[in-house]
């Protein structure tokens, strides 16, 4: 019976510490899509509530854009 061929232990380390790479750069993409949208999601819900009576997705869209356009305040950095 044959033995499988050993690596060195400095590859193992090497290709761990490349998984960690690889496993963190997706976690914090996914990270970025969730919370790079520009309007916190609670927003976005709230809006499509607002606008459910209107029967042609157009004009939903459209009342939901309204509305999220008078709903929004600048951010202005205070000290």
């Amino acid at each position: 019976m044959s033995a499988l061929p050993r690596r060195h232990p400095t590859a193992t380390v090497v290709l761990a510490a490349l998984a960690l790479v690889i496993a963190v750069g997706l976690l914090s993409g996914v990270v970025v899509l969730f919370l790079g949208d520009g309007r916190p999601f609670e927003q976005a819900v709230i809006a499509e509530r607002a606008c459910s009576e209107p029967a042609f997705v157009s004009e939903r869209e459209a009342c939901m854009r309204a509305f999220m356009a008078a709903g929004q305040r600048p951010a202005v950095a205070s000290r």
